[in-house]
């Protein structure tokens, strides 16, 4: 993910004040600037059954249709709207955020430059802002980067443009993540999905702390959004802080995939019964299996441990975690022998697993050998 498609919504051939529909033209730019896409195509469906059908007004209900995922509605009118008035820039630069959204980047990057061919001035920036985060998001860097750098030479401190570039910077070398997410953090003008694409750079870079920060900074404004929840939560989870995490959790709109997080949380935390207890309400996938296997066996329920972890292995028969973790059950149940042979599997598939050739030596202690 990259940042994405800013601004752009109140040009294009405004109408005057003396336009009968001036009022009501400034009220679907107000909704559709604040996402309310659904209002917008109240208002515009009303004047269209008053009769009004013009380029402009086709166009607005066109981009609400698509940012409301109706785009098969949505592509024909951006087209007959087009057709009627081919240099209405905005049209072009609606109908490409709606075909960008899509994932249609060619016929998006077309639709973007045939919108520069119109505008003026401030728009045209904004058609180049939008047009350098679809060549972020196809990959193509270089492309990207002639973009921002020309907007940076007419705009030095904007903001959204230094983001792009920070991520540029980041992506090419991700060991300055952190200095350049520390760097934008004070700046005004940086979309929030560029701090939280510097927290995925940071945590795949084992910088869990500063991936924290990134996303806290990023999640200010998405805070009903369960991903970027989530995505704090484990960089807060991998930095230690535990009760953060279990506060992030707890905070966002119960979902499986919240619960198992939360569980192995609980778990890393060492809260063996709450993580057991928020397992045992999820379905009984690989993953829940393997938390359920470790909190009995942390808790002493060695039977069943013992039976979570089969049943792990059933499903993953070549699990190298599957086998050191029920050959750990099997030793803690002195049934030292079961324990060997598991263990003795994972040296063949690895020879040098250092879990493996440990968990050896402590059975021949434990054997007086």
């Amino acid at each position: 993910m990259v940042a994405g498609c800013s601004g752009g919504i109140d040009s294009g051939s405004a109408l005057g004040r003396e336009d009968p529909r001036w009022l009501m033209d400034r009220e679907i730019l107000r909704l559709l600037e604040e996402n309310r896409f659904s209002s917008a195509l109240a208002v515009t469906d009303s004047l269209l059954r008053a009769g009004e059908s013009d380029p402009r007004l086709l166009g607005q209900r066109a981009y609400a249709l698509g940012m409301t995922g109706r785009a098969d509605e949505a592509l024909p009118l951006f087209e007959k709207a087009i057709l009627a008035d081919y240099e209405n820039w905005w049209n072009h630069f609606a109908f490409a955020r709606v075909l960008a959204e899509r994932g249609v980047t060619g016929r998006a990057i077309a639709e973007y430059n045939e919108a520069l061919r119109f505008c003026e001035d401030g728009d045209c920036a904004e058609v180049n802002r939008n047009l350098a985060v679809t060549y972020l998001r196809a990959g193509k860097s270089a492309q990207a980067r002639e973009l921002i750098e020309d907007g940076l030479r007419r705009d030095p401190r904007n903001g959204y443009l230094l983001g792009l570039r920070a991520l540029l910077e980041a992506r090419s070398n991700p060991a300055r993540a952190d200095t350049l997410f520390y760097r934008l953090r004070g700046m005004g003008g940086i979309e929030n999905e560029v701090f939280m694409e510097l927290g995925n750079i940071l945590i795949n870079s084992g910088k869990p702390e500063a991936a924290a920060d990134a996303y806290r900074k990023g999640i200010e404004g998405e805070k009903d959004d369960p991903e970027a929840g989530i995505k704090l939560a484990l960089a807060l989870r991998e930095s230690g802080n535990y009760s953060e995490a279990i506060e992030v959790l707890s905070g966002i709109t119960p979902a499986d995939t919240v619960r198992l997080e939360l569980a192995r949380t609980y778990l890393e935390q060492g809260s063996y019964s709450e993580a057991l207890e928020l397992y045992g309400g999820l379905p009984r996938t690989a993953p829940v299996l393997e938390g359920m296997t470790i909190a009995c066996w942390k808790l002493g329920r060695l039977e069943q441990a013992e039976e979570y972890g089969t049943m792990l292995l059933e499903i993953q028969p070549e699990s190298i975690s599957a086998m050191i973790n029920l050959a750990a059950v099997y030793g803690a149940a002195g049934k030292l022998e079961r324990a060997r042979e598991l263990l003795r599997r994972v040296l063949e598939r690895e020879p040098g697993n250092r879990t493996a050739l440990e968990n050896l030596r402590r059975i021949r202690e434990a054997e007086g050998n």
